[in-house]
């Protein structure tokens, strides 16, 4: 189980820096542990224990996702570094087909769920996938599983389990931010009709994902 945890330590920091090349800062939140060891050494721990035993499973909401994409090339990257036995399974937008994969997979030994839920903001979900790992280790990612922009009350009450993501509303006031200042550099190319105001389109994600609508 230290193995475990010191991996998950590792491939926590591998999906942060695969999330690094956005403009908001993504944050890790962690389930309450009784004892914490130094995140330094348990990650050189994991770099040099054998990884023979350690299988991952890793799922994705769908694979045609190209930000996704990135960020898989460098978790594989990091995986086949360590010398892990892991797998990508692919739940083509269908929550359900996911939740089956999950079984199927700790059926089938993998010790470490490393989860992009496909219900973004589904904290019910979340809880059926982290009750069903039991204590096995999850890294959930990127999709929000808190239904108030708040990952933590999902994972209180299960160890060995983080969230690596953003904070969707601080990324909104950043683009608005940006866009304002903006219009402010450049109003008299942007009032293209010069009537005083400028008009616009906002254009948000996936109707159903809790960060597109935060940051909207």
């Amino acid at each position: 189980m230290k193995k475990l945890i010191a991996l998950l330590l590792v491939l926590a920091m591998a999906l942060t820096l695969a999330a690094c090349g956005g403009e908001t800062a993504p944050e890790t939140t962690a389930a309450p542990a009784e004892t914490e060891a130094p995140a330094e050494t348990e990650a050189t721990e994991a770099a040099e224990a054998p990884a023979g035993d350690v299988k991952v499973s890793v799922f994705w909401y769908e694979e045609s996702d190209v930000y996704l994409s990135s960020v898989r090339d460098a978790l594989n990257k990091e995986l086949d570094a360590l010398g892990v036995t892991y797998d990508n399974q692919f739940a083509a937008n269908d929550q359900a087909k996911q939740l089956d994969q999950i079984k199927t997979a700790i059926a089938g030994g993998s010790n470490l769920l490393v989860v992009n839920q496909v219900t973004s903001g589904a904290a019910d979900t979340a809880e059926d996938i982290l009750n069903a790992a039991g204590e096995i280790p999850v890294i959930f990612f990127n999709r929000a599983i808190g239904t108030d922009g708040s990952e933590l009350p999902v994972l209180e009450g299960h160890a060995n389990t983080c969230f690596i993501g953003t904070d969707a509303p601080e990324a909104g006031h950043m683009q608005g931010k940006m866009i304002g200042e903006y219009v402010l550099a450049n109003y008299d190319d942007i009032d293209v009709n010069g009537d005083g105001s400028i008009s616009y389109a906002m254009m948000k994600g996936d109707e159903a994902n809790i960060e597109a609508i935060y940051r909207t």
